[in-house]
């Protein structure tokens, strides 16, 4: 599905400056959305990215490891996912 813009987002993208998003709010249920252009996508996925193997690379610098362990980690992404569901 394709949604068409608004007037009042179509000013707020040419007041914005380029390749930053704007956040738009769903009155009713107060959940925040991205608007971003498309050939922005690219771009913010790969400054997420870079942020979190420096936020990992810096972690590990301080010594801020933990042993591999795959199953508590699927326990923690269990708990995450209910807790998910829990607040929607």
């Amino acid at each position: 599905m394709t949604l068409k813009l608004t007037p009042e987002q179509r000013v707020a993208i040419e007041a914005q400056s380029p390749g930053r998003p704007i956040q738009v709010e769903d009155e009713q249920t107060k959940r925040v959305y991205w608007l971003v252009s498309q050939e922005d996508v690219p771009s913010l996925w790969t400054d997420y990215l870079h942020h979190q193997v420096e936020a990992g690379l810096q972690a590990i610098a301080k010594g801020e490891i933990v042993d591999w362990n795959p199953e508590a980690m699927k326990e923690r992404a269990r708990q995450a996912a209910r807790h998910d569901g829990a607040s929607r």
